[in-house]
């Protein structure tokens, strides 16, 4: 016969629910990252939010977030846990799924459909708009997925670059992926590419940001070679080039790099 599986996050939700027939789960298994063998249940503590092992281990409902329950197909817990479960649950445990093993089940629930399309470009090599990359680009970033971010942005720049499409935007997210890496030398080198090739179709606020964080990414360069003068040297210009931008002069960004190239001395150009 075979076996189900319960993701963590849908399990914790039926065991926290007034309505759950605890009992159900006795028996079952518990698979994680914690533990070389499953881990047999032998009872419940819904007060204390811990999960009882035949040999006595007491696991809490927070560690079960990355575990997985494995009951028999017809065990009557798996229609009871999935009975409590709405329809975004399910959707949002559908998109968790097709992310698979490289996406953290930590994501939150508002950021995985923008994730989630994104993942499925790149494996499809098909393009997102402008405004649907924006929104990945941010819940990548937020969730830290700087290398998962920077194999999507490849794919769509060659994508752009295929069908001579701008793709500046795309650039810039490359540049930021990998100085947020720590690929400062990758991520200054990517932005000098976009600013110098007329078909990345960079605004002129484009083309600030992607000199605002190539400074950075100098700056952090210079810093961890122990002070080279030509990076410091390229980080002024870069910076400069945001500020001959004139509406761009105010933005938070470049000002904070300006006053981090400050405290390195006076301008050595």
């Amino acid at each position: 016969m075979t076996n189900a599986l319960i993701e963590g996050p849908l399990l914790v939700r039926w065991l926290k629910s007034e309505e759950a027939d605890l009992s159900l789960i006795l028996g079952c298994d518990l698979e994680d990252d914690f533990s070389e063998d499953p881990v047999t249940i032998a009872g419940v503590d819904r007060e204390r939010q811990v999960v009882i092992s035949e040999a006595g281990q007491r696991i809490p409902f927070a560690r079960l977030g990355k575990s997985q329950l494995v009951a028999p197909s017809d065990h009557p817990v798996v229609p009871a846990i999935e009975a409590c479960v709405s329809p975004l649950d399910r959707r949002d445990e559908d998109l968790r799924k097709a992310l698979g093993p490289a996406f953290p089940h930590t994501i939150a629930a508002s950021d995985l459909p923008a994730i989630h399309a994104a993942e499925i470009s790149k494996r499809k090599g098909c393009l997102l708009d402008k405004d649907q990359r924006y929104k990945a680009f941010r819940a990548l970033q937020h969730h830290g997925l700087h290398l998962q971010g920077l194999e999507i942005a490849q794919v769509w720049r060659a994508e752009a670059q295929a069908k001579g499409l701008p793709w500046a935007d795309i650039a810039f997210q490359i540049v930021t992926f990998l100085r947020d890496g720590f690929h400062a030398a990758k991520a200054a080198a990517a932005a000098q590419e976009a600013l110098d090739d007329p078909r990345a179709g960079a605004s002129p606020s484009e083309r600030a940001r992607l000199a605002t964080v190539q400074a950075g990414a100098l700056i952090e360069k210079f810093t961890r070679r122990g002070g080279e003068k030509a990076d410091l040297i390229a980080a002024w210009n870069a910076i400069g080039l945001a500020w001959a931008i004139e509406k761009e002069r105010d933005h938070p960004e470049v000002k904070a790099v300006y006053r981090k190239l400050e405290t390195f001395g006076p301008d050595p150009r």
